[in-house]
């Protein structure tokens, strides 16, 4: 990382660097085997966070739906 210099905890610098420079740089070095490989991963990543976030939204909701019943209840 030191080619980027010192971004200090400009974080949207840290980001725009890591965009701009890094990952082209970085996925010019891969062989095509490897691109397939992370395209597959990033898709897989994809997948298990949609599923992820649908999990939780659902804990969100019953756990809602929990706590009114309980106030009512009360």
């Amino acid at each position: 990382m030191g080619a980027l210099g010192d971004l200090g905890y400009d974080h949207q610098a840290l980001l725009d660097a890591l965009t701009d420079r890094v990952v082209p740089q970085r996925l010019a070095e891969f062989s095509l085997d490897h691109l397939s490989d992370l395209v597959e991963n990033l898709n897989k990543l994809g997948y298990y966070n949609k599923t992820f976030m649908a999990l939780l939204k659902k804990a969100t909701e019953d756990r809602k739906g929990r706590e009114h019943a309980e106030a009512v209840v009360a």
